[in-house]
C-alpha cells in the first residue's frame, strides 16, 4: 500500500497493522436427541382404558427422554415409567433400562387410567 494512504489511514483509524486478525474458530454444533411419542389403545371399557406409548428418538444422538402426554380420567397405574398427573396432563420419564436411548431408537411405557 502507498505510504500516503497508509498516513491517511492512520490519522482516521489510528495504527495500522497490515496482519490479519485470527478468526474467531465457530463451535461446531452439537447433535440433539429429538423426541417423539405414538399413542397404542391396547383396551378400552366403560369407564377405563389402557394405553402404550412408545418413545422415539428422531435426533442424531442419544439422549434422556422425558414427554408430557394428555390424558382422560385419572392413571392409576403404569409400567415401565416414571409418572406424575397433573390435571389432564400426564408426565412421564424413563426408568433405568430405557432412560437412555439411542438415535432411531425407542422405548414403550404403559399405563391405566379410569375415566
Amino acid at each position: 500500500m502507498r505510504e500516503d494512504k497508509m498516513t491517511l489511514l492512520r490519522t482516521l483509524w489510528g495504527t495500522v497493522s497490515s496482519t490479519t486478525p485470527t478468526p474467531t474458530p465457530t463451535p461446531t454444533p452439537t447433535p440433539s436427541a429429538g423426541f417423539s411419542a405414538k399413542v397404542i389403545v391396547d383396551s378400552k371399557w366403560n369407564g377405563g382404558y389402557c394405553n402404550r406409548v412408545q418413545v422415539t428418538n428422531a435426533g442424531t444422538s442419544s439422549g434422556t427422554w422425558a414427554i408430557s402426554l394428555p390424558v382422560t380420567g385419572t392413571v392409576n397405574n403404569a409400567w415401565n415409567v416414571t409418572w406424575s398427573q397433573s390435571g389432564s396432563t400426564l408426565k412421564a420419564s424413563g426408568v433405568d433400562f430405557n432412560r437412555t436411548l439411542a438415535a432411531g431408537a425407542t422405548a414403550e411405557f404403559g399405563f391405566c387410567a379410569a375415566g
